[in-house]
């Protein structure tokens, strides 16, 4: 499965040339729908209900989006690779247009 993924900026300078190495690539196409979304939402907010909530302006910014293909069965194998890889969770998951935040100590993946 094809997934787009958002790392912080840290972790992909540190381990970019390894995850070229395993086909995953820079998409800066995801960088920009996540800002879109985020700022046609209205960005964060308290709501326990907000997209964004889990995201502030800082936060987003600190962050790089990457793609790759994973022959894991569920988002929640392919964020627990990205984890080990990175030695970080991946903040937001999107696979066919559908984007996910991810907080293993919440429960896991959460629809966005």
């Amino acid at each position: 499965m094809r997934v787009s993924f958002l790392v912080s900026a840290d972790a992909y300078n540190r381990l970019l040339a390894a995850a070229l190495e395993r086909g995953w690539a820079s998409d800066p196409g995801y960088a920009d729908r996540t800002a879109q979304r985020f700022f046609r939402t209205g960005g964060p907010t308290d709501s326990a209900h907000a997209p964004h909530r889990d995201l502030d302006y800082q936060g987003l910014a600190a962050l790089a989006a990457m793609t790759g293909d994973f022959a894991a069965a569920s988002l929640e194998d392919v964020a627990a690779a990205i984890s080990r890889f990175f030695g970080e969770c991946p903040r937001r998951l999107e696979v066919d247009g559908a984007e996910y935040a991810v907080d293993f100590t919440l429960g896991g993946l959460r629809p966005v």
